[in-house]
């Protein structure tokens, strides 16, 4: 690559190129700074550089599976229209059978929503869904009445817990290769279909013990779809609806070439076709080893054009498992990439892609479970939907680390979610900082800018933005355009706003744009040549009267001055519901240059009862007015 190479936006470049220069920026072939006009410099040695996660919460250490938050989880997260994303550890929690748990996707409100037991209620948690109201579905593979599984329901706060099937008691009868029941054991996949019915699997069981393809209403009503009896498959993992409504899925398992199979049925359980089968690995020198891949350990995902995708654990050339596409009737099935041999510009090799695809646009979003730079972790990848098994189109996003690592987690097997912010989530089975697992983000939050103003007429400005999930690919957008950035760490960016930008009174937006999975952060505001004001409830005390005194700060964080304060009304509300106007500290403030702050004391009548209060205020300044509330502890 051409030393004075410049990097463009990427919506703006030829989709090859572009995979070429983020593999260069990537592996420290040039530096990574992304503003327009800036130039590569390429180092003297390629290393290929991990670009970070941000963990949202590490599950806390374990004693025999058994701990407080949950433990290893191996299935995808969901992430909910608030951003809330839920998730299930497979062990963990006090009885050691797994919890369901939820979490901000800033990493904050960390709540475990339920604990399984093992018994009537479950254990050993897998898939989730969210439905339209908000309620949760779930399978857990053990437990229930007949210790073969359960689907429950819970609403998003935990509560109203409910097993709504219970899975039936297995029989074992030999010389059957599998045990065997009515209708499935260890229930594993979970989708709403177009009908609002719940469409699953069971790994095992069924008339046949290979596992079955079932409908549960939303009324409780169970039907099983589809008995796997070997020949057709086994183990199936989850589903897909297609585009014309039928189901698709993979059996891991048998098939007529014993390396699993893809299938498709329609919801009422008719249709029922092998549309693919894999081939069995090879015995000789690499037992992993075949043409075409083996065991589709994988959730299919479907494009616009309703080509399908989906991964396998084993096979292919290096027998590190292979990506995938395949047209809905089985036909121009394709490897777009085969795991576990050298990648291109000195990629580490990774290898097992488990879990979940994302699809966005024509790039696709996946997770190996080993390989990768950092303790054979796996890796977070992107490649697109027209690439080939030539290597130079598979780009390492992100290397996991099996180690004790606060800022990282190791075993994606779950695969990962899309996020409402565009932004990818996932869980680690491994890792993070007591070697439990992990829930992470891939993407940025921007959190807070410095300074978050200036006068009109400023000179040139460096700004500072705050946030987590910074990366060498991340842009800071001023005003929708692309400003030179300088990564400082996974929570700090630097941008220089030049003086042309700052010269008349107004506001801009700031933002982060990922130039990877292509999402923008939400705005923050910053003020030019105009007032800001902050009100700050310093503190609340009772004087040798008794009666209540209340400090309150007012700050002037914008551009310009905040003229003519004057907090015109001031009233208290105590735990009695006993509401009163202050006696005091109200009225004319002044002016506040930009800066600068004053502290004001309110007095409110010694009859104030004490406890739990509501303090409410109001006023004016030039430029506007403004009004707060804040909850207080009235002593």
């Amino acid at each position: 690559m051409h030393k004075n190479a410049t990097l463009q936006p990427l919506g703006s470049i030829r989709r090859h190129r572009e995979l070429l220069f983020i593999f260069a920026l990537l592996l420290g072939l040039a530096y990574p700074t992304i503003g327009r006009g800036q130039t590569f410099r390429p180092n003297a040695v390629p290393i290929y550089i991990s670009q970070p996660i941000a963990v949202l919460h590490s599950f806390s250490s374990d004693s025999m599976y058994s701990n407080a938050d949950g433990a290893y989880p191996q299935n995808p997260v969901v992430v909910g229209p608030d951003g809330r994303v839920f998730g299930t550890a497979a062990f963990g929690g006090v009885d050691g059978a797994g919890v369901l748990f939820s979490v901000d996707s800033d990493g904050s409100n960390f709540q475990v929503l339920h604990t399984f037991t093992g018994g009537n209620d479950g254990g050993y948690p897998v898939s989730i869904i969210q439905l339209p109201d908000g309620t949760l579905f779930g399978t857990a593979s053990g437990g229930g009445t007949n210790g073969t599984g359960v689907v429950y329901r819970v609403n998003p706060d935990g509560t109203q817990f409910q097993v709504v099937h219970n899975f039936a008691a297995w029989i074992v009868i030999t010389p059957l290769p599998y045990p065997y029941n009515a209708d499935g054991v260890a229930p594993y996949g979970l989708i709403q279909g177009a009908d609002h019915a719940l469409y699953g699997t069971a790994l095992e069981g069924g008339a046949f013990g290979g596992g079955v393809v079932f409908r549960l209403q939303l009324d409780g009503t169970f039907t099983v779809l589809h008995t796997f009896s070997g020949t057709d498959g086994a183990s199936p993992i989850g589903l897909l609806q297609g585009m014309g409504g039928a189901l698709y899925g993979a059996c891991r398992d048998s098939g007529a070439n014993g390396g699993g199979d893809l299938y498709k049925l329609l919801p009422d359980g008719s249709g029922f076709t092998v549309i693919h089968n894999f081939n069995a690995p090879g015995y000789t020198s690499n037992s992993y080893v075949n043409a075409g891949g083996a065991e589709p350990y994988t959730y299919l995902v479907q494009d616009q054009s309703g080509t399908l995708y989906g991964t396998t654990l084993d096979g292919g050339t290096y027998g590190g498992g292979v990506l995938f596409k395949i047209q809905t009737d089985g036909s121009n099935y394709t490897l777009l990439h085969e795991f576990g041999g050298p990648e291109f510009l000195l990629q580490p090799i990774a290898s097992i892609p488990s879990g979940q695809l994302v699809l966005k646009g024509d790039q696709i979003y996946g997770t190996c479970i080993n390989g990768g730079s950092s303790n054979g972790g796996g890796v977070l990848y992107t490649i697109p939907t027209y690439a080939s098994t030539n290597p130079e189109y598979l780009f390492e996003i992100h290397s996991f680390d099996f180690g004790q690592d606060p800022n990282n987690g190791g075993g994606p097997a779950g695969g990962l979610t899309l996020g409402p912010d565009g932004e990818l989530y996932g869980t680690t089975g491994s890792g993070g900082s007591n070697g439990t697992g992990v829930v992470f983000r891939y993407g940025s939050k921007l959190l807070a800018l410095s300074p978050n103003s200036a006068p009109a007429g400023s000179s040139d400005l460096t700004l500072t933005l705050q946030g987590t999930g910074f990366t060498d690919f991340s842009h800071v957008l001023w005003n929708g355009q692309f400003v030179a950035t300088k990564k400082l760490s996974p929570q700090q960016l630097q941008a220089t706003i030049p003086a042309s930008w700052l010269a008349s009174p107004g506001s801009a937006t700031v933002q982060v744009y990922d130039g990877i999975i292509g999402a923008t952060t939400s705005p923050l505001i910053f003020l030019i040549g105009q007032p800001q004001l902050q009100v700050h409830l310093t503190s609340v005390a009772r004087d040798q009267s008794n009666n209540v005194i209340v400090q309150l700060t007012f700050v002037s964080t914008g551009g310009a001055p905040v003229s003519n304060l004057n907090l015109a009304s001031a009233k208290l509300t105590d735990s009695s519901r006993n509401t009163v106007m202050a006696t005091a500290g109200t009225g004319a403030i002044g002016n506040l240059p930009s800066g600068s702050s004053v502290t004001v004391s309110l007095t409110f009548p010694a009859s104030v009862v004490s406890g739990r209060g509501l303090l409410r205020i109001a006023g004016t300044y030039t430029q506007g007015s403004f009004g707060s509330s804040f909850r207080v502890n009235i002593p």
